[in-house]
């Protein structure tokens, strides 16, 4: 279909108005719903009524013809008809790149490509708004062939980019659907804060996607020892033992004025009869130091 569910539009459209963006590339545009969201509250809502007076770029990608009609013409100041494999990197650089229902339309591979591209060229953001797992996958139900499910996505596929965790909805009989916002402007200190709170956020229904939030928060240099605490707590759910011991050593040698980590780490290799190590542990924890 040229469209998608409208669960997720208001935690979207917030991160767009937030944004601010000067042009946009509508990757997929379909029936024309986020072009028409951003022209709306971008141009319109600001003031400028007319299209005379619009000042924000939206061109649009569009692989079935037929989907085009008068009113995305109107929208858009320009669409073009093609494979978005083949279009996204020859179009100059944009603001803010949208992924409506898009990615798993693609093969995997593919769509690692596409986004790829879309995080290196894009200004200020890549906006992802996308069906999880392998209860969406189908084939196509009408004379758009394009219209088939080609790949499954999880939320551990975004990690290696930093991603904001915008909004979810659960639908019973096929799985989640989730709006990621992959942001170009933080810093990278942000952005280990950003991995820190995603794994918070998703600890109790995401644990893969937060285990590895915290993994990139720790890689990222977050500044305390709560990501390896959250982390090796997560590791131990998933009977991961000796992940989760090597990971509180890690936050010792990271934090070694940090005695809270000394306590953990003593305290959890007595429960694995460990007591040698957890005698070295505790021998090497320093007399007075700061536990905030």
């Amino acid at each position: 279909m040229p469209v998608s569910t409208g669960a997720l539009i208001p935690p979207a459209l917030s991160e767009i108005i937030r944004l601010e963006p000067g042009s946009i590339l509508d990757a997929g545009c379909g029936f024309g719903l986020w072009g028409f969201l951003c022209r709306l509250y971008l141009d319109v809502f600001p003031g400028r009524r007319y299209r005379d007076d619009w000042r924000v770029r939206i061109e649009a990608i569009e692989i079935f013809p037929k989907y085009i009609m008068p009113h995305q013409e109107f929208i858009y100041d320009e669409i073009h008809i093609g494979k978005i494999e083949e279009m996204v990197d020859g179009l100059g650089a944009f603001d803010l790149y949208i992924f409506g229902d898009v990615l798993e339309h693609l093969e995997k591979e593919t769509g690692i490509r596409v986004l790829e591209t879309a995080c290196r060229k894009a200004n200020k953001g890549v906006l992802i708004n996308i069906p999880l797992g392998e209860g969406w996958c189908r084939d196509a139900a009408d004379e758009n062939v394009y219209e088939a499910h080609l790949s499954a996505w999880e939320l551990e596929d975004f990690v290696p980019y930093c991603p904001k965790l915008c909004g979810e909805a659960t639908f019973p009989d096929v799985g989640q659907y989730a709006t990621i916002l992959i942001s170009k402007t933080l810093s990278e200190a942000e952005k280990a804060d950003l991995m820190h709170g995603n794994g918070l956020l998703g600890a109790e229904r995401h644990p893969e996607f937060a285990t590895r939030c915290f993994q990139r928060a720790i890689q990222m240099g977050y500044g305390d020892p709560s990501a390896h605490f959250e982390l090796s707590r997560l590791l131990l759910e998933q009977q991961k033992v000796d992940e989760a011991v090597e990971v509180l050593r890690d936050a010792i040698a990271r934090f070694p004025d940090h005695t809270a980590t000394y306590d953990l780490l003593g305290r959890l290799l007595q429960k694995l009869n460990r007591a040698d190590e957890a005698h070295e542990v505790f021998a090497a924890k320093p007399p007075t130091c700061n536990t905030s």
